[in-house]
């Protein structure tokens, strides 16, 4: 035989061998892969699956882009439009910048941060809309994340 056989049967066998190396092998169904939820163990305890919603609401005037440096007025009003539509939030205060695309004018702005559970997006929405139109922004922020989570009680 000469050599060029001898190397593509060579190379066949390895192939072969492999294949059927291979098919032993094989490995259990991920929960993902089967379409059942994973849901792990946060702290010894069973965790929920669910949405986390993070509303970031500025707090510099809509046309005139003045940065409030005290926004603690706005807080007790954000607050209550969140108590409105779900059953408890977190709130805090961030500090973010942005180029303004038209005149490459750089504005520093104090944010309010609210992470939700818990909530459907219906009610996200009109949490949004209020939060447009009390604090007269263009805009709000809105993230949405799945995770996993538990309420630890010890």
């Amino acid at each position: 035989m000469n050599m060029k056989k001898q190397i593509t049967a060579a190379f066949l066998a390895a192939l072969i061998a492999s294949s059927l190396c291979s098919c032993g092998a094989q490995q259990t169904a991920k929960p993902a892969e089967t379409g059942e939820p994973a849901t792990p163990e946060i702290l010894g305890q069973k965790s929920e699956k669910g949405y986390r919603y993070t509303i970031y609401l500025g707090t510099n005037a809509d046309e005139s882009y003045d940065i409030n440096e005290d926004p603690d007025g706005y807080v007790s009003r954000a607050n209550d439009i969140c108590y409105e539509y779900s059953s408890g939030f977190t709130q805090y205060n961030a500090v973010g910048g942005w180029l303004n695309d038209e005149t490459g004018q750089k504005y520093r702005e104090i944010s309010l941060v609210y992470i939700i559970y818990d909530i459907d997006e219906d009610s996200v929405k009109k949490i949004a809309d209020k939060m447009l139109e009390e604090f007269e922004q263009t805009s709000v922020l809105i993230e949405r994340e799945e995770v996993p989570y538990i309420f630890y009680y010890g």
